[in-house]
């Protein structure tokens, strides 16, 4: 058990009898999937299919949690507040309640502690189990949540508004839908065209991928090069690992340099060809 805080992830709670017709209507997963998955990732898109935010979902009796980029929780409460119209939801903050963990270790034996919830990361087998254990609970020997941060980075996975951009983002070019985020079976639901047309239409032009490097790029944004080619730009990045977005008509390109990259100051980066790939199978 590798347990780390997930600091930047808060709870918050909804219920009231239109909570599921609410949450089906906005996000990109079946809020039924629930009753056969006890925890589900998904996003929130706008009326254009750009990303807004990006959320795991869990079900207790009759109330949905969301466990939301802690951040941005007011505004999600906010913009919730304004799409439920009339419709009878209750949406509390629980920030202040509870914490929520995760162990790295894909399944770990039991956790020790005294946990409200607990259940395996649904994007990837080897990422490891969400907890969310109440505030009063105190655990020992915590990593930062760095340590999870570069075991994303290492799989190519993105979350949250520091590494997706909000309103511009696609999510299908970050992964979303090899990680179950999307459903394509369920009714409509906002910037559902778009991910339709996407899908069906092959119109992924670009793709989320990590790397490693010994001297980190000091800007995010800073374009990445093969050679004087260029075939994507950093996203966001830790001392030792980052994201980046990739053109897929240089997949080729990159398989020929041993997916050897470089910024644009000559420094050195080593392309990670993520596990969910659509290119790189």
């Amino acid at each position: 058990m590798t347990l780390c805080r997930y600091n930047s992830r808060s709870l918050i709670a909804l219920s009231g009898a239109d909570a599921a017709h609410v949450l089906q209507g906005l996000i990109t997963q079946d809020v039924h999937a629930l009753e056969k998955s006890p925890l589900l990732y998904t996003a929130w898109l706008n009326a254009q299919g750009r990303y807004l935010f990006d959320f795991f979902l869990f079900l207790i009796g009759n109330t949905y949690y969301a466990v939301i980029e802690s951040g941005r929780s007011a505004e999600f409460i906010k913009m919730l507040s304004l799409y439920k119209l009339r419709n009878h939801v209750d949406i509390q903050d629980l920030s202040s309640s509870f914490s929520v963990l995760i162990d790295t270790v894909p399944y770990s034996p039991d956790c020790p502690l005294d946990t409200f919830f607990k259940a395996h990361d649904p994007r990837y087998p080897s990422l490891g189990t969400i907890i969310v254990v109440p505030e009063k609970v105190s655990v020992q020997n915590l990593h930062d949540e760095i340590h999870f941060q570069n075991h994303r980075y290492v799989l190519g996975i993105a979350e949250g508004s520091q590494e997706l951009s909000v309103q511009k983002s696609v999510i299908i070019e970050y992964h979303f839908d090899a990680m179950t985020a999307l459903s394509w079976t369920k009714g409509c639901y906002m910037g559902q065209e778009l991910m339709a047309r996407t899908k069906h239409r092959g119109g992924i032009h670009k793709e989320c991928m990590g790397f490693t490097f010994n001297a980190p790029p000091q800007e995010i944004g800073t374009a990445l090069y093969i050679i004087e080619t260029k075939i994507g730009a950093l996203l966001c990045h830790t001392q030792t690992h980052g994201l980046g977005l990739v053109r897929h008509e240089y997949k080729d390109l990159l398989r020929a340099n041993q997916f050897h990259v470089q910024d644009d100051k000559g420094n050195g980066l080593q392309l990670i060809p993520s596990p969910l790939s659509h290119f790189f199978k």
